[in-house]
């Protein structure tokens, strides 16, 4: 009997490899394809390391949680310091829910090294004209009439408010958390 659970415990480990580990070499180059960048080959193969990712078998491109992630990488530089900060959207209603996609955010730390600062469902993002230590403030979009305001306190994104689409927007939020 022990030497089945092995055998099992073994055979699991090479076909459910662990989380935020890529089971291909080479999926960075599809995530990132012909994007201009300031990313070193070894700050992509991080990144993607990160957004568990794995080669479609059957066809060209990359999946989620076995369904087609068909990313979308941005190079963005939020603060004005010349250094790149990273958006991946990627996913369907099926990987990341009602929001139809998710949002990866990846910045730059201070030792030199990308850090994933927030993987959320949203299809994408608006910069606001107000900042916070250097950062503007995002919107994250999605379905409904409300959508959360991120900002930056000086190491990461945290939720800082929410602002309605149409008058009421945020009402029944308002009554679920009072």
């Amino acid at each position: 009997m022990k030497k089945i659970l092995i055998i099992i415990s073994i055979a699991s480990l090479l076909v459910f490899p662990k989380m935020g580990q890529s089971q291909d070499a080479q999926g960075y180059r599809l995530l990132f394809g012909d994007i201009e960048s300031n990313l070193s080959e070894e700050d992509k193969k991080y990144i993607y390391s990160q957004l568990e990712f794995t080669e479609s078998k059957t066809a060209q491109g990359l999946l989620y949680g076995g369904e087609v992630a068909a990313p979308r990488v941005e190079v963005v530089d939020l603060n004005n310091d010349k250094v790149d900060e990273i958006f991946v959207t990627y996913g369907t209603w099926l990987t990341c829910g009602h929001a139809g996609a998710c949002l990866s955010l990846f910045v730059k730390n201070s030792k030199g090294k990308y850090e994933l600062i927030f993987d959320l469902p949203s299809i994408g993002y608006e910069r606001l004209k107000t900042t916070n230590k250097g950062y503007p403030d995002l919107i994250l979009a999605g379905p409904g009439f409300c959508h959360a305001v991120l900002r930056w306190n000086g190491m990461k994104y945290l939720h800082f408010k929410n602002l309605p689409d149409i008058e009421g927007g945020c009402d029944a939020i308002k009554k679920t958390t009072n």
